[in-house]
């Protein structure tokens, strides 16, 4: 069960759904293994899970990606094997030190946007496979149109409407005793 936020934790199972079903070459790893916690309470679980998805992903898919959460904020890591890079996607701005980590990408206005950002983040990742160097992934930096973050919220509504609220949906689970 996911800890850190419904809303985020369904839309994370949406995109791997949608991942899979459309097989694009991104791989998504469990969030909630990358999470600080278990890094620091399990560090050896965490490193052998990143090592096996690692193994299983380098040569498979284009990108391996999770999000990770940074107190009340979440961001997108994207793994590019095939060019030996680590990009962290931030639509706060960053605190890392290594440039080389960071790409500038869409900048999100004060508010709360409760990981919308880096669910769009990766919907655009996962338009830019089959690049040819990775001077081409690049994002817009501006700020996101409302319309497309209805969007995100609209495909939540969907999936939750068919795969979870639905008795035939993958992750139904039937309320007992109501």
């Amino acid at each position: 069960m996911c800890k850190h936020n419904v809303s985020f934790c369904l839309i994370y199972r949406c995109m791997v759904q949608k991942i899979n079903k459309q097989q694009i070459l991104v791989g998504i790893l469990d969030h909630e293994m990358m999470s600080i916690v278990v890094m620091r309470t399990e560090k050896q679980a965490s490193v052998d899970y990143l090592v096996k998805a690692l193994s299983r992903y380098a040569t498979r898919k284009e990108y391996i990606t999770f999000f990770y959460q940074t107190g009340n904020h979440w961001v997108l890591v994207v793994i590019i094997p095939k060019w030996n890079k680590v990009l962290y996607l931030d639509s706060l701005g960053s605190q890392l030190h290594d440039n080389n980590l960071i790409l500038q990408c869409h900048q999100q206005p004060p508010g709360n946007s409760y990981g919308f950002y880096a669910i769009h983040h990766l919907r655009i990742v996962m338009k830019k496979t089959n690049l040819e160097k990775s001077e081409d992934l690049d994002l817009p930096t501006n700020h996101v149109d409302q319309s497309v973050l209805s969007s995100i919220r609209t495909e939540l509504a969907a999936f939750l409407l068919t795969q979870v609220i639905d008795e035939k949906g993958e992750f139904h689970y039937p309320r007992r005793g109501c």
